[in-house]
Parts: structure tokens; sequence; C-alpha cells
């Protein structure tokens, strides 16, 4: 973390008459942004999804709609950490997927000698599938919607 990313609050007695303060709470900005708060908290939402899906369900759910759904995982943390634009946090999150896809292609699990390893089997996958990047677009094309709602939304908001 950098100086420039920590920022300092002051913490109120409570009384505004005497204007007293307490302490100052040194506090990561990634957390006091709204529209960061915004990405953490669907960050968590989407990853609640993909542990819903990935304990409880089987089929056309699991093997499609959790490839669909990693993707805004992935995108809010992205934006939730990073202060970049839209299109820049869509196209890194869809590349670094095709990529990911890619390297399943050419069997990096068993390269990497990961094969007994299941999380990593798991986590990096072990077939390549163009549907599975069909899958990652949709998922963009759904967190690049989310992300445009919420900006229209902060705008009214604001200006009220």
């Amino acid at each position: 973390m950098f100086p420039s990313d920590i920022g300092l609050f002051w913490l109120r007695n409570g009384d505004a008459a005497k204007n007293s303060y307490l302490a100052i709470l040194i506090i990561p900005r990634i957390f006091t942004n709204s529209m960061k708060r915004t990405y953490w908290i669907c960050f968590l939402i989407s990853l609640a999804i993909v542990f819903y899906i990935g304990f409880f369900t089987t089929g056309f759910i699991r093997i499609y709609i959790g490839d669909v759904i990693i993707i805004p995982v992935l995108y809010f943390l992205y934006r939730a950490i990073f202060t970049t634009t839209i299109f820049r946090a869509a196209l890194v999150i869809f590349l670094f997927a095709v990529a990911v896809e890619t390297a399943q292609y050419f069997n990096i699990v068993d390269l990497l000698g990961l094969t007994e390893n299941r999380a990593a089997a798991i986590i990096i996958g072990t077939s390549f599938s163009w549907g599975d990047i069909l899958a990652y677009l949709a998922g963009i094309i759904i967190s690049v919607v989310v992300d445009l709602v919420l900006h229209q939304k902060f705008k009214i908001l604001r200006r009220l």
C-alpha cells in the first residue's frame, strides 16, 4: 500500500457543539470511496453466487453459468482495487480469462506438474472450450452493464 492510498479521518466525540476529536483513523482509500465500496459489495455478492454454484449445483448451471459469473467476480475485484475505466477493466479481465482458457488448451496443469493438485486443476481448469470463452464474454457484458447502471445511479445521487 502506498502513502497516497491512505486516508486520514477524524473521529468525532459526537457533540457537534464542542467539535472535539478523539482520534485519527488511518483507513485505506479503497474502502472509503463510495464507488469502491460498491465494487467490493458487488465482488462479495458475485463471489457468494460462485460458491453457491460450486457447492450446490451440477450440470449446465455449474459448467456454463459458473463460467459466466466468475467474470464479474474478477471484474469487480479489479475495479475495487484499481482505478481504471470500465473499458480497460473489461478488456483486462476478458484477456486474462482467454489467456487462462488458452493455457488449458496447452495442458498447463500437466506442464506445471500440478496434475495431482485438485485445487489447481479446478482453478486453472483442464480442458479448452470455445463455449467457455463465450461464457466469459457474456460475463464481461453483464459486468459492464451492471457497472454502467451503478455509475448512472451515482450520478443521479450526486445531483440531489
